[in-house]
């Protein structure tokens, strides 16, 4: 717990109780969600410039059985890696990107709308 959020386990049960007693978990909770999925999302992208590194380079350091040094060609040029893979993860980060906002705003409602059931049911109890 140290490491994502700079304090103890025990702390940050306290902070998120008091959180939810002031109403603000919801959005904290919705801004870890975030943050997790954009660092996982980096990390992607690193993956992928070292898949490019991995696809596109030569490699001239490979001896065979007999002590000759042989050439192995690279898998893809730079092209063909821009035009599959890297336009791939592209097209997956943004539906990706997407989809998490959609999910994040169908949960805005959601809230929004369980708040406004909370009202009307203290306003229904205040008038009875």
């Amino acid at each position: 717990m140290r490491t994502l959020h700079g304090m103890c386990f025990d702390c940050v049960v306290e902070m998120e109780h008091e959180l939810k007693k002031q109403g603000k978990f919801e959005e904290y909770e919705r801004n870890r969600m975030k943050a997790n999925a954009e660092g996982w999302l980096k990390r992607a992208e690193e993956d992928v410039s070292l898949l490019k590194q991995a696809y596109t380079k030569s490699s001239e350091v490979v001896q065979n059985a007999d002590g000759d040094v042989e050439t192995w060609h690279a898998k893809m040029s730079p092209e063909e890696f821009e035009d599959t893979v890297q336009k791939q993860f592209n097209e997956f980060k943004e539906q990706f990107l997407k989809n998490m906002d959609e999910k994040l705003s169908f949960v805005d409602k959601i809230s929004y709308n369980k708040l406004k059931d909370q009202n009307n049911d203290k306003q229904d109890n205040t008038d009875s």
